[in-house]
């Protein structure tokens, strides 16, 4: 009887320690979940800190530097960049403008009051002179009032072929020469409102009387 009783206690007692491991293991894993959770997000945190530093080692890794063919091409290139470093940057040209002067209105010449044509040291009159083919050109001087050093005189005869005329450079002088016997010819001197208008005979060689 005692025996029976022995034997009901000992299995008593390993039901209560079954009980207490399975109560053990049940209780073990939330623990061990926590563990794989923890682990995970340590994990987690530990990439998200990194990151901006990776990304920076990447940049700061070094490029590799262009491929020189030669080292003449090395040394023309480090030449280029001093020069444009050395080079100072070039100014602009600065522009002044002037204002114009107004410019004056040609002052107009004096009237003339006196004009007069001479010839053979003296001065000719409306009946003019006369000339001969073969003769020596007659010199006629032109007298104006008052003073001009390049008067702006023009001579002309009325048939160039009959006599041919050269002006001097002041204009003040011409000499007149016969060219063919033709007659009465006129003889015009003109500057600015003067004039003179005279005749001229012209006759062909002259004769050698004897």
């Amino acid at each position: 009887m005692a025996r029976v009783q022995y034997d009901g206690g000992a299995k008593a007692v390993c039901a209560r320690e079954k009980e207490s491991d399975d109560a053990l293991r049940s209780s073990r894993k939330p623990l061990r979940t926590g563990a794989i959770l923890l682990v995970v997000a340590t994990v987690l945190a530990v990439f998200v800190n990194f990151m901006p530093l990776i990304s920076f080692e990447a940049i700061l890794q070094p490029r590799p530097l262009p491929e020189f063919r030669t080292l003449s091409q090395y040394r023309a290139l480090l030449q280029q960049r001093v020069r444009k470093t050395e080079e100072p940057a070039e100014e602009a040209p600065k522009v002044i403008y002037f204002q114009a002067r107004p410019s004056a209105e040609p002052t107009p010449p004096p009237p003339i009051t006196g004009f007069r044509l001479t010839a053979y040291g003296r001065e000719l009159g409306p009946d003019g002179f006369t000339t001969f083919v073969g003769d020596k050109p007659v010199v006629l001087s032109l007298e104006i009032v008052p003073y001009m050093s390049h008067p702006p005189v023009d001579w002309s005869v009325s048939d160039d072929t009959a006599a041919s005329l050269t002006v001097s450079n002041d204009k003040k002088q011409c000499e007149f020469a016969a060219l063919r016997d033709a007659g009465r010819i006129e003889l015009t001197v003109r500057c600015s409102e003067a004039e003179i208008v005279m005749p001229v005979y012209v006759w062909g060689a002259q004769k050698n009387e004897g």
